[in-house]
């Protein structure tokens, strides 16, 4: 896993900017001649119709996953398998990693399925706790009392273990690192 690799592994993982430059989101211009106030050429207006035709039928995640996340029942659990950003998973969710040295993307399952990992706790980390126990410390306080009751509901034979992933996120105009407590019984600890 590299020089990430500690006592108890954790991994960072860099989540899509929500907020993009107007350049970048801002549409190419169309040629003055083309333009008729009020209107739309008749190819973007079909490619729109299209494109909100199948979000309606579809649903936004299922189109969409990286933007809005996988799709998930009334209970918020996945019903299928499917692959995301890592970034995407919740507490209670089961998943696989994607490529075992790769963190950045997991195929979250139903836990009623076959699955190696599950998502034990999550929250943000503050500047403080940050900056005086420094991340890794900080995060093994936040996961001790969750990975403790995982732990406990394990098969008596089992040698569960824990690992954590930190990605960033924008919360009301500054960012945030968020953590992730992750738990196994089905990998080997290395």
């Amino acid at each position: 896993m590299g020089p990430l690799r500690q006592l108890i592994e954790y991994s960072h993982i860099r989540a899509a900017p929500a907020n993009r430059p107007a350049a970048a989101t801002a549409p190419a211009r169309m040629p003055a001649a083309d333009i008729v106030e009020g209107t739309m050429p008749p190819r973007s207006l079909a490619a729109a119709l299209a494109a909100g035709l199948l979000l309606t039928a579809a649903g936004c995640s299922a189109l969409l996953p990286e933007r809005f996340g996988p799709e998930r029942g009334p209970d918020g659990r996945v019903t299928e398998p499917v692959e995301a950003a890592a970034t995407w998973l919740v507490p209670g969710d089961c998943f696989d990693f994607v490529d075992d040295g790769d963190h950045a993307r997991v195929t979250l399952t139903p836990c009623s399925g076959a699955h190696d990992w599950e998502v034990i706790a999550q929250g943000d980390l503050t500047l403080r706790e940050e900056k005086e126990t420094g991340p890794q410390n900080a995060v093994s306080a936040k996961c001790e009392e969750p990975f403790a009751a995982f732990a406990e509901r394990a098969d008596g034979g089992a040698r569960p273990w824990q690992q954590f992933l930190l990605s960033e996120a924008e919360r009301e105009n500054r960012t945030v690192t968020v953590y992730t407590c992750i738990a196994t019984t089905t990998v080997e600890e290395p």
